[in-house]
């Protein structure tokens, strides 16, 4: 399983956007159901996720309806996908995750456009506030 885990973590750079949001959402199932097999690696994990939680503007489309201009952004699934992956390791392995770092990435995550990603972004912060309070409040 281990070999697995690094694998997955490794896809999460793919250039394919769809690889990298099934990859994340794969370490989001075997985090949750096995948290025993991610502990060596939830550093990798959350690193990974992180760096997917940014809003990447090649994958940002600008649709011309017309006298209107409708904006896509195909990085939402991913982004929800990451911050899925960060909530479930706060949630089984809270001792492997960096309560400082996340906090600050879930609250940058509530200016994100897309509404399921802030949504996730709360849950995040809700989590923390649960676990570590004065990381939070600080």
């Amino acid at each position: 399983m281990k070999l697995f885990v690094e694998n997955l973590v490794r896809l999460i750079g793919d250039n394919d956007i769809t690889v990298r949001r099934y990859a994340l959402e794969s370490l989001t199932a075997i985090t949750h159901t096995q948290p025993g097999c991610v502990k060596e690696d939830a550093e990798k994990m959350q690193n990974a996720a992180i760096a997917m939680t940014r809003i990447d503007p090649t994958l940002i489309k600008e649709v011309d309806l017309g006298p209107f201009k409708h904006k896509i952004d195909d990085g939402i699934p991913v982004r929800k996908a990451a911050f899925g992956l960060i909530d479930t390791m706060i949630e089984k392995v809270p001792e492997r995750v960096s309560c400082s770092v996340l906090t600050e990435i879930a609250i940058k995550g509530l200016d994100d456009g897309a509404e399921e990603c802030m949504i996730q972004c709360l849950t995040i912060i809700h989590r923390l506030v649960a676990w570590s309070p004065i990381i939070v409040i600080s």
